[in-house]
């Protein structure tokens, strides 16, 4: 994509709230900062491959499809519930979870398919950093 066709960080944003609150039906979610809003408050992206996202379009792309996924089609009070307290097995559980909404993605949404499966690919394939690990 040439230079000037390449969208600004504040126009990434702006369509990625759009896309969020599109994908999600929820009126109250925002972007801003590569960080998730719902009205003011942050909400937490827990699965390991959603952390440390380059500010690339096709990046941010995957990151809000299964964002917006998650908050979709998952149960967030029976997730809680069930959240494991060691580190290691909660940060299993998030992935999982994450996983398993991001492959509900409907077949009449290829372009979301798409950039899902480029982001897993790009963060399973890319070696393991000890800063990018949070438990």
């Amino acid at each position: 994509m040439p230079a000037e066709a390449s969208p600004s960080l504040a126009r990434m944003e702006a369509w990625g709230g759009a896309l969020l609150r599109a994908m999600a039906g929820d009126a109250s979610l925002q972007w801003s900062g590569q960080t998730l809003y719902r009205g003011t408050a942050p909400v937490v992206l827990a699965a390991a491959h959603q952390s440390d996202v380059p500010a690339r379009l096709a990046d941010q792309r995957g990151l809000l499809d299964g964002a917006s996924l998650r908050l979709r089609l998952s149960d967030a009070a029976l997730h809680a519930r069930h959240l494991p307290g060691e580190p290691v097995e909660r940060l299993v559980f998030e992935l999982l979870e994450q996983l398993r909404v991001e492959s509900l993605a409907p077949e009449e949404w290829p372009g979301a398919r798409a950039n899902l499966h480029a982001l897993s690919l790009i963060h399973i394939s890319e070696p393991t950093r000890p800063e990018r690990m949070s438990y």
